[in-house]
């Protein structure tokens, strides 16, 4: 969580269909990129792997 940015289960982002939807269930691949501080010196890291979701509706 970092300020508010938290992942709830749905869709969001740029060119997304069906944007603010919950996702159906399955299993995403997803990376993550931002700029960390450390020490003064910025440098961006990329996180990538996969996430299975359930959809219980």
């Amino acid at each position: 969580d970092s300020n508010g940015n938290v992942f709830r289960g749905y869709a969001q982002g740029n060119a997304i269909v069906n944007q603010g939807e919950k996702l159906p269930t399955g299993t995403y691949y997803y990376v993550v990129e931002y700029l960390y501080d450390r020490d003064g010196e910025n440098q961006w890291v990329k996180k990538v792997g996969y996430l299975h979701l359930e959809n219980n509706d």
